[in-house]
């Protein structure tokens, strides 16, 4: 069983280096800390935000984002559905089977929120359900006069203290949380160090058996579809962009 403590802040739409002001922010949501990551899991709670364009809709949109799965016999990454039979909010709303990002873009997208329910796979065979709030109460106009343009979401990872802790000599599995810019992506480590025996996947996974005990804070560099970076606040050294991952002996 997984258990929590505490909480953990996942940033919905999020600008890249915005920290002060940024026009299109997007309210935390209140994710659980997990302490041990030998199950496979999705963590509850998580929210993906988007907008509305209030001027004929050509730009409503899901910012996309990565959902959070840890745990499991994990070799190259997670593999992900939408949950056979359930019901889903909107045709165009879905997510990436191999990445685990959830997008959307439509005309036809209307105001609310909704629920997506998703399936993730281990190399196992291991099958968890879960669920994912679509949050598209923000509006925008995409006429350039607006007092609220619509905007893309930057490329940003979502840099909070989420990693589950690990143990040497036990398998290690997490998602990296990686949002906006234009999907798909490539992640790599840019500075500072993983845990011996953990490496980053090309599907965005934290993954391997650990070997040495300590905490390791580290910064991942994130390349999108179109060649935008995480760069900047890797080379600024914001403390806040880094990761941390504890491994207990």
């Amino acid at each position: 069983m997984i258990r929590t403590s505490g909480a953990i802040r996942v940033l919905g739409t999020v600008c890249l280096l915005c920290l002060t002001s940024c026009p299109n922010l997007i309210p935390t949501v209140d994710i659980p800390v997990v302490e041990t990551a030998s199950t496979l899991a999705i963590f509850p709670g998580q929210v993906v935000y988007g907008q509305i364009d209030l001027n004929g809709g050509a730009f409503s949109h899901v910012d996309p984002l990565t959902i959070v799965a840890t745990g499991g016999q994990v070799l190259s990454g997670y593999t992900w559905t939408l949950t056979p039979g359930s019901a889903q909010p909107h045709p165009v709303i879905a997510i990436n089977s191999l990445q685990g990002y959830v997008t959307g873009r439509s005309t036809t997208l209307r105001q609310g929120t909704y629920t997506l329910f998703v399936d993730v796979n281990d190399d196992h065979g291991t099958v968890r359900s879960g669920r994912v709030a679509i949050d598209l109460t923000s509006t925008c106009s995409s006429n350039p006069a607006a007092f609220n343009p619509c905007a893309s979401a930057g490329l940003t990872n979502q840099h909070i203290d989420y990693l589950p802790t690990g143990k040497v000599g036990a398998s290690y599995a997490a998602s990296i949380i990686t949002g906006g810019g234009t999907p798909s992506y490539r992640w790599a480590l840019a500075s500072g160090t993983l845990p011996p025996g953990i490496s980053i996947s090309g599907r965005g996974v934290l993954l391997g058996t650990p070997t040495v005990a300590g905490t390791y804070r580290f910064y991942i560099q994130t390349i999108d579809a179109v060649n935008s970076t995480t760069s900047s606040e890797i080379s600024s050294g914001v403390l806040a962009a880094r990761f941390q991952l504890a491994v207990n002996p």
